[in-house]
């Protein structure tokens, strides 16, 4: 099992790749600096969404799978120590996987 624990936000992940968020909202945005005011990553995501002319009605949150889905994993998570944390971990849990369905599917011949 993996867990993401964005630190200090899952939004500020959602903005940490400009490429991404264009080909979402086709328009990009700036990428949030480190601090940590309460609501800050909500806000900044909500108005770069608001920006491209759409209107986030939960926040802008309901994107994050469009926005995942166009995302440079491996550069975020340069960007990010608590990104890379979560993708590090994904990755062992995936080879777990990888490694128990190798055990599981090589059968000695009768």
């Amino acid at each position: 099992m993996a867990h993401a624990v964005p630190d200090p936000h899952i939004e500020r992940w959602l903005l940490l790749d400009g490429a991404a968020f264009k080909s979402v909202f086709g328009k990009g945005c700036h990428a949030p600096d480190r601090k940590c005011d309460r609501g800050r990553y909500k806000h900044q995501l909500f108005e770069s969404i608001r920006a491209t002319g759409v209107v986030p009605r939960l926040g802008g949150i309901e994107f994050a799978q469009d926005i995942v889905r166009q995302m440079d994993i491996k550069s975020a998570a340069g960007a990010d120590p608590s990104l890379r944390r979560f993708v590090d971990e994904l990755r062992r849990v995936f080879r777990q996987w990888q490694v128990a369905g190798q055990r599981t599917t090589t059968v000695a011949p009768n």
